[in-house]
């Protein structure tokens, strides 16, 4: 209790310092002004709804001091006004903007600017017109988007920091991701999948520099158009490219808990032409960590039980680069073409004393078990698109999609257990390649009263080879002997077949959206040493459905169901049994099914001004999950994991978010999210759990001046149930200074993390009818940083791209 009291109380000063400074801005708006106004087409005098105002100090366009939206009725109104001269900008899609000097000059006063009316766009200029002010998170009916650019700290965070204030989203202490309360989801960039994401999502988030980033899209009811994959959904990342001319940025990071980043990007057009560039790189050094575990059996033969202790070290590297190029042929036709490099290194060295009791000893025989793991993946993906839109209809458009993946996946490790009777070595190593390549086709046709169709067929044609070997020998001067068990070439094919179709039309207020997407899926396994072989033919009809609607003021509500599923890939399938440490083992499954998943959602939003605020009541059921699952052996104690479509789950979830600016200064963010499970052994149907997991998060900003801000975040986590345990629940908390030089160009961020908690501790608990087991990991978790991005170039609002590229994303374990 007294930790968690230290915890809290640290929080809690940070929050409160923070909270001063904030109400003092409060307390000096009771004098100010008013702006109002009614916003309306100039054609037919009829109110424009939804239209975005925006009030700028002078002719100073960087950052508005006041933004709203006008309402049902046309009508806005801007409060808590300082006197002086300002610009107001009126904007609205498919009219031209238009600017208003306003002035105030007395405190307190009320200003109606009566009607204002906005030109209604020719047909042929509504599709190049940009509004690049935004508020910070905007939605449509099926995906909610979080304006990174717009936030004033993100330039100087990561990838994960961003995403705790992105609503749907869920972000532990150990940067651990879930999406709509599901850890299994797809994150894309640029609206593909790349090499960056296809291995560790959380290291490569956690090394993905926020400058880079323009805004994060949340879909968590994909349309029939996506791959039937992401049982959370999708986060696609999009990082900035509008640039006329060149612009760039440069940046580093450091903190003191071993972490070290560098980044940079560069954008450039001239012409028809448009190039960007990034890249980043990031290592992890000498991250400590200790482990107790304690594996107990409940029904002794020999062996009674099993405690360790250890201690260990980890370095990881990796990185990212990526290049795209696009070339506008005319008006109608663009050409792209991108490659990208990925992967990273990881090793580890761990030592552990373990004691093991058995039933003919009270005294336990003394290991001291040692481990060294090293694991490579380099990879690449390279393609190009064309995209052909009509000159009859802007809306109307055609793709064709090209794409090649290939990855490579070396892991090696060496153990040694030293015991007072024998020793033990061992090495396990595997080499697996990975070629992946695509052709997908889409078709958007715009029809009559705003209403759409869109189709397409797309083909994936996997191939994976993986040779493993495992070595054994008892004397140190003995030479290591393959083991033909666990010794073999494993070479796996999987081709997806797939076509879709969806059509969104409206009924009086109601949005439709009905689509399907059929795949069929041919497997083919075969290993050279062995007869075993694996063949799978299926096809998955998955049905997409989505009803929306707006109400007055900003209400929106939507009903949605949706099937998804997800493919096991080789790493899943391969049949290797890792036997490094000798009691606790793991294997592959290769004869895994597709696991699927069903899930109603209803959805209720609020959009006005500043203030976002979304509700979601959620239910998902499967009775064919895949589940990582342990069995112990109570006769010789070891217990061997492996995946396995055992699961039966059902799950109730409500989440709320609220993103809301309380000043022009002042911003605050809340993700919360409360789930109900319940997962059962379809197998063994007395096995099974039930309960409540969790997240709660909030995170707050404070511009103190145009070139200094603050900000401050807390956080709680607890992981759902499992069918054979469960996690402890953890808390987090963190605050920082940013502070800009150089005409804006030098941004400096210092930030200090888990003021009283040096480490941070997991605790696992899992039982069933053969055994017991506590597993405590702990790492450290007190850190202070500092990064440093310089951004250089001019801005200025010209598309170099179009959201582009090949979507895989149906895979688990890839």
């Amino acid at each position: 209790m007294k930790r968690i009291a230290n915890i809290s109380s640290a929080a809690l000063l940070c929050l409160i310092n923070f909270l001063f400074i904030a109400n003092s801005d409060i307390a000096a708006q009771s004098n100010k002004s008013t702006i109002s106004g009614s916003v309306k087409d100039s054609s037919g005098n009829k109110p424009i709804t939804y239209a975005t105002i925006e009030l700028y100090k002078g002719n100073a366009f960087t950052t508005p001091v006041r933004s709203t939206y006008t309402n049902s009725n046309g009508v806005f109104e801007l409060t808590k006004i300082d006197t002086g001269s300002y610009t107001l900008i009126i904007s609205s899609s498919n009219y031209s903007e238009k600017l208003i000097p306003v002035s105030v000059g007395i405190p307190g006063n009320k200003q109606n600017l009566g009607n204002i009316f906005l030109a209604f766009l020719p047909k042929y200029l509504q599709g190049i017109t940009v509004t690049a002010r935004k508020p910070l998170v905007e939605q449509t009916d099926d995906k909610i988007t979080y304006n990174a650019e717009n936030d004033p700290v993100a330039g100087a965070e990561n990838a994960t920091d961003i995403l705790r204030k992105t609503p749907l989203v869920s972000v532990d202490g150990d940067g651990n991701i879930t999406l709509n309360g599901q850890d299994n989801f797809k994150v894309l960039l640029n609206g593909r999948e790349t090499s960056m994401f296809a291995r560790n999502i959380k290291e490569a988030l956690k090394g993905f520099p926020g400058a880079l980033i323009k805004k994060i899209e949340v879909i968590t009811n994909p349309s029939a158009k996506y791959d039937a994959e992401g049982i959370g959904g999708l986060i696609n990342i999009i990082t900035k490219k509008k640039v006329a001319g060149y612009n760039g940025t440069v940046g580093t990071t450091y903190n003191t808990q071993g972490f070290v980043g560098a980044n940079a990007s560069l954008n450039y057009k001239i012409g028809k032409l448009g190039i960007s560039a990034t890249f980043n790189s990031w290592n992890n050094i000498k991250l400590k960590n200790k482990t107790d575990e304690t594996i107990e059996s409940l029904h002794p033969v020999s062996f009674t039980k099993r405690v360790t202790s250890g201690n260990g070290v980890n370095t990881s590297w990796g990185q990212f680069g990526n290049i795209e190029m696009s070339y506008d042929v005319d008006s109608l036709n663009t050409l792209a073409a991108y490659y990208n490099i990925g992967g990273g290194n990881f090793k580890s060295k761990n030592t552990s004393v373990q004691n093991i009791y058995s039933t003919s000893s009270s005294l336990p025989v003394e290991n001291i078990y040692t481990s060294y793991d090293k694991n490579q993946s380099p990879n690449f993906t390279t393609g190009i698109d064309f995209i052909h839109k009509y000159k009859s209809n802007p809306e109307k458009e055609f793709s064709l999609k090209l794409n090649g993946n290939y990855g490579k996946d070396h892991r090696y490790s060496t153990s040694i257990l030293d015991n007072t009777s024998f020793d033990r070595f061992a090495i396990n190593e595997t080499n697996a390649n990975n070629k992946e390549y695509t052709i997908q086709a889409d078709y958007i046709h715009p029809l009559k009263k705003k209403s759409k169709l869109e189709s397409g067929a797309k083909a994936i044609l996997r191939q994976a080879n993986s040779s493993y070997q495992s070595l054994m020998k008892y004397n140190e001067v003995d030479d290591y002997k393959i083991n033909p068990l666990n010794s073999d070439d494993f070479s796996y094919h999987q081709n997806v077949y797939s076509v879709y179709g969806t059509y969104s039309f409206p009924v009086k207020k109601y949005n439709f959206r009905l689509g399907a997407r059929i795949e069929r899926t041919n497997i083919k396994g075969d290993f050279e040493n062995s007869d075993a072989a694996i063949r799978q033919t299926y096809t998955n009809i998955v049905p997409n459905i989505l009803l929306s609607t707006k109400l007055k003021n900003g209400h929106n509500i939507s009903l949605g169901y949706s099937m998804r599923l997800q493919r096991p890939f080789i790493s899943n399938l391969n049949p290797f049994v890792n036997n490094s440490d000798s009691l606790f083992v793991s294997r592959g499954n290769p004869s895994l099914d597709a696991q699927t998943f069903h899930s109603i959602t209803f959805q209720y939003r609020l959009s006005k001004g500043k203030t976002f605020i979304n509700l979601s009541l959620s239910n998902s059921f499967s009775n064919n999950r895949i589940i990582q699952f342990a069995e112990f052996n109570n006769v010789t104690g070891i217990t061997i994991t492996y995946p396995a479509n055992i699961g039966k789950s059902m799950q109730f979830g409500l989440t709320g978010n609220v993103n809301t600016s309380f000043s022009s200064k002042w911003t605050f963010n809340s993700n919360i999210r409360l789930a109900y499970d319940d997962i059962k052994n379809v197998t063994f149907v007395t096995q099974g759990r039930k309960g409540i997991s969790g997240n709660i998060n909030f995170n707050s900003t404070f511009k103190i001046t145009s070139k200094f801000g603050t900000n401050a975040y807390i956080g709680l986590n607890r992981g759902a149930v499992t069918i054979q345990g469960k996690q402890s629940a953890g808390m987090w908390y963190g605050c920082g200074f940013t502070h800009k030089f150089f005409k804006d160009k030098l941004n400096i961020i210092l930030n200090a993390t888990n003021f009283h908690t040096k480490l941070f501790g997991i605790k696992l608990n899992s039982e069933d009818a053969a055994f017991r087991r506590f597993y405590h990991f702990q790492f450290p978790f007190r850190g202070a940083g500092i990064n440093l991005t310089w951004s250089f170039g001019k801005l200025k609002d010209s598309n170099v791209s179009k959201k582009r590229g090949v979507t895989n994303d149906d895979l688990i374990g890839k």
